[in-house]
């Protein structure tokens, strides 16, 4: 297992879904910009997030596009074919703990937002 931290932005809004056993997750896509200047570079990265309460705590939290969140998890490099049926491979992300980072001011519902992780948000960063 290889554990992986990042502070990111969600690309899209975020759609919760029930697998056919009846396990909610949510899948969504996370961009991190690396390097400075004119070597900066957008990395983006699959990521999914299993079970009812996570799910919930992210919604609760309103998390949407443009977000900024910190992720936690398993990172994986995934196989797939794609429309042409060449093979290409991209970085996926089990995540396992997240935490919303207020770029400015306070979260739309700190109540919420403070749920996260059960710890204290510091919106004076």
């Amino acid at each position: 297992m290889l554990n992986v931290t990042g502070i990111g932005r969600v690309t899209a809004d975020l759609e919760p879904k029930k697998s056919e056993k009846g396990t909610e997750y949510i899948r969504f896509n996370f961009a991190v910009n690396k390097g400075y200047g004119d070597n900066q570079k957008t990395v983006f990265v699959k990521c999914i997030l299993y079970g009812e309460q996570q799910v919930q705590r992210m919604v609760k939290a309103g998390v949407q596009k443009g977000s900024l969140i910190s992720i936690n998890g398993d990172l994986d490099l995934e196989e797939y074919e794609k429309k042409d049926k060449t093979k290409d491979k991209s970085l996926k992300v089990t995540v396992y703990d997240w935490n919303y980072v207020p770029s400015s001011g306070k979260p739309k519902d700190e109540a919420a937002a403070s749920e996260t992780n059960g710890a204290d948000v510091n919106t004076d960063i």
